[in-house]
This record gives C-alpha cells, sequence and structure tokens, in this order.
C-alpha cells in the first residue's frame, strides 16, 4: 500500500498532509487528492475534445481539418522534442513519449521501415468515430522523429497505433553511416 501510495504522490494524483496526533508516537499521515489531478480525473476531456473535433469538420474544408490536427500533434510533440542524431534513438524517444500519453509502445525492425506500435490508443475516444484524429499522433510522432511517418493504426474495440517510418530517412553522418 505505501509503494502504491508514494507512486500516486510522486505522480502527483496525491498529496500527504501530518495528522497530530494527541498521543506520543509516529505522526499519521492522511492523502487527497492533489488539485491538480483534476485534470487527469476529469471525464470531460474526451467528449469535450470529440464535439470540438465534430465542429470542426462542420466547418471546415476536410484538408483544412487535416492541417490543423497536423498543428496540434506538433505542438503536443514540443515538449518531447530530442536531440539525438541517430533515427533510432528518436524513435525510441517518439516510443516513450506515446507510452507517456497513455500508449504502451515498442519500436520493431523491417527490412525497409521501423514500425511503432502502442498498445491501445491515447485517442482512442476521438479515433473510434473520426479516423482524422489519427493525424494528430501521426504529426506527434513525426515532430519527435523528424522523418515523415506513415500511421497504419487499427481501429475498433482493441484500437491500436501503428507507425511506419522508412529507413531511408536515416541520414548518413560525416562518415557515410546511415545513422541508424
Amino acid at each position: 500500500m505505501r509503494t502504491h501510495l508514494a507512486l500516486l504522490e510522486r505522480d502527483g494524483i496525491l498529496e500527504r498532509l501530518t495528522v497530530h496526533r494527541a498521543s506520543p508516537g509516529k505522526p499519521a499521515h492522511a492523502y487527497r487528492i492533489a488539485e491538480a489531478a483534476g485534470v487527469f480525473l476529469s471525464s470531460a476531456y474526451a467528449p469535450a475534445a470529440l464535439h470540438l473535433l465534430e465542429a470542426l469538420q462542420e466547418r471546415l474544408p476536410p484538408h483544412e481539418v487535416t492541417a490543423l490536427l497536423g498543428s496540434v500533434g506538433r505542438r503536443l510533440a514540443l515538449r518531447h522534442r530530442t536531440t539525438s542524431a541517430r533515427l533510432r534513438s528518436r524513435i525510441s524517444d517518439a516510443a516513450a513519449a506515446l507510452t507517456e500519453l497513455g500508449g504502451a509502445s515498442q519500436v520493431s525492425e523491417q527490412p525497409a521501415t521501423f514500425v511503432l506500435t502502442s498498445e491501445g490508443c491515447p485517442l482512442a475516444a476521438m479515433t473510434g468515430d473520426h479516423l482524422a484524429a489519427c493525424g494528430i499522433l501521426e504529426a506527434f510522432v513525426s515532430e519527435i522523429v523528424a522523418a515523415p511517418v506513415r500511421h497504419r493504426c487499427a481501429h475498433g474495440d482493441r484500437a491500436r497505433c501503428i507507425f511506419e517510418i522508412a529507413r531511408e530517412h536515416a541520414a548518413p553522418d560525416a562518415s557515410g553511416h546511415s545513422g541508424e
């Protein structure tokens, strides 16, 4: 129990309060939900985002919605920028960032591509009905990887993010090494 409480406190979900006892002994602790945790616990964000996307799709042409969702993804990626010169490292950084958003991610390698797969989609509440929302995470990954990314997401009951990055985007360094 203490381990779980410590993790929740570390992650900013709980705040520890010291309870003073009338009798001598170790001080007791009480916990309360941290004020900042309201963002994590609110059930309004997913429906609000879904309705916002629907409103955008009603009012804007498809190409403008696509551009706007890409801009959202790139802005979301700003705090996850990487300085690695190696494509494989940047893809690993993107996988870690996607995991932080809520999709347990892993990277696999194929002859011509790297494939970043996330078990579960952090935006499943939106992408289930609006496939265009995949563009947010595609732009997010592309911004971190600093290379073009193509999404091949799986939708339905078990939504999964799947992103392909071509190995050809591994820029060679001064020695001619591909940077992978």
